[in-house]
């Protein structure tokens, strides 16, 4: 009997033993996450501003999109994006896949067609302008979709954009735009206002992220 106790304490004194090196390695493993998701959260509101380029406009004010089938910004917006990623694209079909224009258009429909030429897309919310830096960067060169309100003047009608650049030192974004043409440069002020104004809590700060297989992986 007392060397079956003796066994026993030392299996219990082993077994605590384990149970300790188990709980500091648990311990040490969410520190590790934990700040390895603070390094990258200030790493990403520390990126440098950035436009992407080559990212083509498809604008009211192009003679190409004025003698094309292309009726609607949404039409024209997923057409500025694959071309940027390299597809040649059969304008007509694109015209066709958005119609009829007085439907609501919702970022399912631009991942639905984009998905035809294999690539991914996936709806992230990014609520603050350094946000945006975490596609639109050297590395990533991603352009982003935005369905938000049209403008100021008029928050109640739902425009669709191609976020390209952000500037947090002139505090800007830069899109393209179906009616307010390529490059266009809004403050930060005026485009969270873009949000607010009339788009309801739950629904703000959304964009669409289409990428390439290899990318989004």
């Amino acid at each position: 009997m007392p060397e079956q106790n003796a066994f026993t304490t030392q299996s219990n004194g082993v077994m605590k033993e384990k149970n300790v090196i188990m709980h500091w390695f648990i311990i040490g493993l969410v520190v590790i996450v934990v700040v390895a998701g603070i390094y990258f959260f200030r790493q990403l509101s520390h990126l440098p501003d950035y436009t992407i380029s080559g990212v083509p406009p498809m604008t009211i004010f192009q003679e190409e999109v004025i003698n094309s089938p292309l009726r609607n910004g949404s039409s024209a917006t997923i057409v500025s994006v694959l071309r940027y990623w390299g597809e040649k694209l059969d304008l007509q079909d694109v015209n066709n896949a958005f119609f009829p224009y007085n439907r609501r258009i919702n970022y399912n429909d631009f991942i639905g067609y984009a998905k035809k030429f294999g690539y991914i897309g996936k709806v992230e919310r990014l609520p603050k302008p350094s946000d945006l830096k975490k596609y639109i960067n050297a590395e990533q060169r991603t352009p982003l979709i935005v369905l938000n309100s049209y403008d100021n003047r008029n928050p109640s009608v739902i425009s669709v954009s191609v976020v390209i650049g952000v500037s947090e030192e002139n505090k800007k974004i830069t899109l393209h735009n179906w009616t307010q043409g390529n490059n266009y440069e809004i403050s930060f002020t005026d485009f969270d206002r873009l949000w607010t104004s009339f788009i309801p809590e739950q629904n703000r700060y959304w964009y669409l992220v289409i990428q390439p297989a290899n990318l989004s992986a």
